[in-house]
């Protein structure tokens, strides 16, 4: 087999090249599942910041049916926030309780 000058150098081309492609494929995968990765996380403190502007209505509930001593109000989890909105109209009391966990607020409302 006879080697020529003209060869040097080839592989580090050829391996070059082929890192390119490699980092490119990668960095393409990587585009695409961070977005569904979020959505996914985002699903779970979904059902965390639900349960907690439901827990959030029920003392509502309770409180509006005129029971003479009301509890406190819900005691939540480490992270988990509530706020509980209140309206005192002419007829009725509508209330609105929002629950959040990691960036992610879920409401529910009795009118």
């Amino acid at each position: 087999m006879i080697r020529t000058n003209d060869q040097k150098g080839s592989i580090i081309i050829y391996a070059i090249s082929m890192l390119s492609v490699l980092i490119g494929i990668s960095i393409i995968i990587t585009a695409i599942l961070v977005p569904k990765l979020r959505t996914s996380s985002d699903a779970i403190n979904s059902v965390s910041s639900i349960y907690a502007a439901d827990s959030g209505m029920e003392w509502c509930l309770y409180v509006n049916r005129g029971k003479p001593n009301p509890p406190a109000k819900p005691v939540l989890p480490a992270g988990v926030s509530l706020i509980i909105y209140e309206d005192q109209g002419a007829t009725s009391v509508s209330n609105c309780a929002v629950g959040t966990f990691r960036g992610v607020s879920r409401s529910l409302s009795i009118e």
